[in-house]
């Protein structure tokens, strides 16, 4: 049964990264690296990963999947012992940091620029900080974005657009 779980959450997460803007397929050996994960931290149906697990994602085309850690890696060294594709990466923030940040940076960026109507943040596995999601219309003017920019220097974030639909 916990096979099942972990298989049916990794299919979904498949299906949501086939999603993704840039529309990459996945190799049959990572996207199975990635369920071996998810099946190794699976305890009563719900995936439980240790406190140094800072995210995963696919690289390469798809052809790697490159699993974020912070310090010790041995917990995670099953994965390169049976497959290839498999690089562990050290980083400086955990998932769950990453995820406490979200709504304090969120906030931070609302409050210091209220007149922006769209914030909205998440975490960035890939990129091992918080991205904070912009209207478009924000992310293409210059000046504005020289003045986040300048304001949230050295903050372990990203600003990325996003195209948001108005309503009459």
């Amino acid at each position: 049964m916990k096979r099942i779980c972990a298989l049916i959450i990794a299919a979904v997460l498949t299906l949501c990264t086939g999603c993704s803007s840039d529309k990459r397929s996945v190799s049959d050996e990572a996207f199975e690296a990635r369920t071996a994960l998810y099946t190794e931290f699976t305890e009563d149906q719900m995936v439980v990963f240790p406190d140094n697990y800072a995210g995963c994602y696919f690289d390469d085309a798809g052809k790697k999947l490159v699993v974020n850690i912070v310090g010790d890696t041995s917990e995670y060294e099953f994965l390169r012992e049976n497959y290839k594709c498999v690089e562990l990466r050290q980083v400086e923030k955990t998932l769950s940091e990453l995820e406490d940040m979200v709504e304090q940076l969120e906030g931070e960026v609302k409050e210091a620029f209220p007149e922006l109507d769209y914030v909205r943040g998440e975490a960035n596995e890939e990129l091992n900080c918080v991205t904070i999601r912009l209207d478009d219309s924000v992310i293409d003017d210059a000046e504005l974005m020289e003045k986040l920019n300048a304001k949230f220097d050295g903050y372990p974030l990203v600003f990325k657009g996003y195209h948001v639909v108005h309503l009459l």
